[in-house]
């Protein structure tokens, strides 16, 4: 019998197989942190980061427009919301 995520033969096969897998997830990993890192978007607790018009529109209705955007400069694609 055939388990999804396991090669058909895995005596002679899973090892290649796991290790491609494993570097395929720490691959998508690194990438996703790379991302929210580089915009600084993981260190944010107090601020909403925001990336696209559906954010925006989003962290406006948070408080009525009350708040304040900030930007950390060109470097950072994203603004933050407080």
């Amino acid at each position: 019998s055939h388990h999804d995520f396991h090669p058909h033969d895995l005596e002679h096969d899973g090892e290649a197989h796991f290790s491609k897998l494993i570097a395929k997830e720490t691959a998508l990993t690194e990438l996703t942190m790379g991302r929210l890192m580089g915009n600084y978007i993981l260190f944010s607790d107090t601020y909403i980061p925001v990336q696209t018009g559906q954010a925006f529109y989003k962290a406006l209705q948070a408080d009525g427009g009350k708040g304040t955007f900030y930007s950390l400069g060109a470097d950072v694609h994203c603004l933050f919301y407080k």
